[in-house]
């Protein structure tokens, strides 16, 4: 009789913890972002997964800066700071001497949102490295036909449609961002 006691107890503990080490291995495989956002810069494409499963959601093309050395060291990884709808963008003086020379535009230190020389179209997302904000983000354009193209001054150009969509899906969740474009760092 006692043996059996003994035995049911035993039982009982063997299972508690194999059933601790389940959900364990269960929780730990789960990934602490909501969603990964991979940026290919050879294939000019912005690929949204999922990160317990690695299952695409959606892909997007985009355009890429002129230089990949604006993001050098490739691959870059970071997250979504924060996403702005409607940005106004504060452009930086080498940008603003392009515009000159390019489009002969004078632009002024802040361009509103939905003016037709906002550059970051109808949102921004923000993005961090290293804990630091990044100037570069990913947004969308005034210039839809630079799409597909290597254009920008380091950041990643959307559709404004596109851009809208992604934004409205990551908005207030942990996102993490791979900038890359020889190795894939992600499944």
């Amino acid at each position: 009789m006692r043996f059996l006691k003994i035995l049911k107890w035993l039982f009982l503990i063997l299972f508690l913890i194999i059933t601790f080490i389940c959900a364990h291995q269960s929780l730990s495989a789960r990934s602490y972002y909501d969603y990964y956002i991979l940026v290919d810069l050879k294939t000019l494409k912005l690929i949204l997964k999922n990160p317990n499963t690695y299952e695409i959601i959606e892909i997007y093309p985009i355009a890429g800066p002129a230089s990949i050395n604006y993001l050098r060291p490739l691959p870059r990884i970071g997250e979504v700071s924060r996403v702005v709808f409607h940005p106004t963008w504060r452009p930086t003086e080498n940008i603003k001497l392009n515009y000159q020379r390019k489009y002969n535009i004078i632009l002024p230190d802040v361009v509103p949102p939905g003016h037709p020389q906002n550059a970051l179209g109808v949102a921004a997302i923000y993005l961090a490295f290293d804990g630091q904000e990044s100037i570069y983000r990913i947004h969308g354009t005034n210039d839809p036909k630079s799409i597909g193209t290597y254009a920008s001054s380091g950041c990643i150009r959307m559709y404004n449609k596109d851009v809208e969509k992604l934004a409205q899906k990551i908005i207030n969740k942990r996102t993490k961002v791979f900038i890359f474009y020889e190795k894939i760092p992600v499944e």
